[in-house]
């Protein structure tokens, strides 16, 4: 290979570095207009739902309860068994429950009707 096809080759090699840059630099810059900027104000969802390091459902918020249709939030102990759950009734009104190992009511459910 002579001279004059080695530089033609580095030159076209430069073109393409240059090229590849600028695409790069393009992305960059629309990436980076993209990313909003400050904090959220509102961050809306159907449910919440919190793990412990070993993946487990611990807490739930939101979501509906099928027997009574209105939201609730659910705190599970470490075996997954309900610990305390409030909940609101689709038609007003909710209630709390805490529950005991046996899954037992420990008291009375709180109604606030």
């Amino acid at each position: 290979m002579d001279l004059s096809k080695r530089v033609a080759t580095l030159e076209l090699r430069v073109r393409f570095l240059v090229l590849v840059l600028a695409v790069m630099s393009g992305c960059a810059v629309v990436m980076a207009s993209a990313y909003p900027s400050g904090r959220f104000s509102v961050v809306r969802c159907e449910q919440v739902v919190v793990v412990d390091q070993d993946g487990k459902e611990r807490i739930r918020i939101g979501g509906r309860d099928g027997s009574y249709g209105g939201c609730q939030i659910l705190m599970l102990d470490p075996r997954g068994k309900e610990a305390i759950q409030v909940f609101q009734f689709a038609t007003g009104g909710g209630q709390i429950r805490l529950y005991n190992d046996d899954q037992t009511t420990l008291l009375p459910p709180f109604n606030s009707r």
